[in-house]
Order: C-alpha cells, then sequence, then structure tokens
C-alpha cells in the first residue's frame, strides 16, 4: 500500500543511506536501522509510524549489519545535523543494533532524548556512572 509521505535522501554512500521525511512538527526523530532491515528505495525504520503521528524524521539506513563502522559514518552525522538542527526537539529511536547507534552517536547527534530498544552493548560502570554524571538517567545492565 503506497503512503503519501514525501522522502528524499540527503547522503548516500556504498555503507549508509541517509533519508528525510519532512513535516511541520516541531519534534525530529532520527532513526537507525537494526542489522537485518532491508533498505528498500527511501524507505527507512519507522517511517510510516512517525509520519502517520506527524513526525519529521531522519532515517540512517545501513546496507548491511556494520553497527556503523564505517568511514562514511562522519559525512552521514554532518547531514543528519544539518537537517535536525532545524528542529527544538531531537529524539533518536532505534531496535537493536539501531539502538546501539542512538546510543553511540547520540550525542554527536545533539539529541534531546533516546528510545533504544534492546540495544545490542555493553556499558560498563564507568560508562554507566558517566551517563548519570551527565544526564541524571540511572542505566542498569
Amino acid at each position: 500500500m503506497p503512503d503519501n509521505f514525501q522522502r528524499h535522501r540527503v547522503f548516500s554512500g556504498k555503507d549508509l543511506l541517509v533519508v528525510h521525511q519532512p513535516t511541520e512538527s516541531d519534534t525530529v526523530v532520527v532513526t537507525f536501522t537494526w542489522g537485518k532491515f532491508k533498505p528498500i528505495r527511501n524507505r527507512f525504520y519507522a517511517d510510516d509510524l512517525l509520519g502517520k503521528l506527524g513526525y519529521s524524521a531522519v532515517g540512517i539506513v545501513s546496507s548491511r549489519p556494520h553497527w556503523y563502522v564505517t568511514p562514511e559514518m562522519p559525512a552521514a552525522i554532518e547531514a543528519v545535523r544539518a537537517l535536525a538542527g532545524r528542529h527544538p526537539v531531537r529524539v533518536g529511536y532505534g531496535f537493536s543494533m539501531g539502538a546501539y547507534g542512538v546510543l553511540r552517536f547520540g550525542r554527536e547527534l545533539a539529541l534531546d532524548h533516546a528510545l533504544a530498544f534492546s540495544p545490542q552493548c555493553r556499558l560498563t560502570r564507568r560508562k554507566r556512572r558517566g551517563i548519570r554524571a551527565r544526564t541524571g538517567v540511572s542505566c542498569r545492565q
């Protein structure tokens, strides 16, 4: 079933694709794909859901499960920051590998909030204390 959401690529590389789905919302949601997500045209994780909820969105799409370890990541981050910076509220959203991406790159993307479901990562005690000191949020393994 086709949707009516406008999407366009703002970065395209061998390993990553960044897609923008604009709305008039003050909130933008930056999504990271999970490991088995299959890139199809300008689609990204949760694009329909976010569009139906009225949120602007920027999707970071991985071509394979590389955990965002790619030389293309700095350019992708700059593309996302240019779009997300226009919004007063920036939320990261991801599952598994995507949740790892939200946690790993949230600061570089200047995210205000994060929805990280089942992140595939391990936070050391020191990192958990650092997160608590910076944000006031307690992290548990």
